[in-house]
Order: C-alpha cells, then structure tokens, then sequence
C-alpha cells in the first residue's frame, strides 16, 4: 500500500498533447483511466496551477492516488 502524489499540467480534450511550451499535458480523464489501469484509486483530483508561463497560471491538477 502507499499513496502516489503528484501534479499535472492539463488541457480541455482527451489525452495527452504537447503545448507550445514544449510540456506534455494530460486530461484529467487520461490520468484516472492511466491510475485505474495501475490498479491506484483516486484520492483526491483538485484543480490547482503549479506554474506560471508568460505572468499567468497554467492549468494544472493536484492528485493523490493510493495504492491499497
């Protein structure tokens, strides 16, 4: 058992994409399906920006995930 934490930048589609930023983004869907198939329950999916570009917030989110 154990809890996994770690933060996201995201998009508005599904997926994964690269950004003009040259980062990789992910949907929040693409992250719970990608935890549920390494068999790790979500505990938390929290909007939340980790990083500025440019003088503005990226979109981005918080996830716990726990191993039981």
């Amino acid at each position: 058992g154990g809890l996994f934490a770690f933060t996201a930048e995201t998009h508005d589609g599904d997926g994964v994409v690269l950004t003009e930023g040259l980062r990789f983004a992910q949907s929040a869907s693409y992250l719970e399906r990608e935890l549920a198939e390494a068999e790790l329950s979500v505990a938390l999916l929290e909007h939340a920006s980790a990083r500025n570009e440019h003088d503005r917030p990226l979109p981005g989110l918080v996830v716990v995930a726990a191993k039981p």
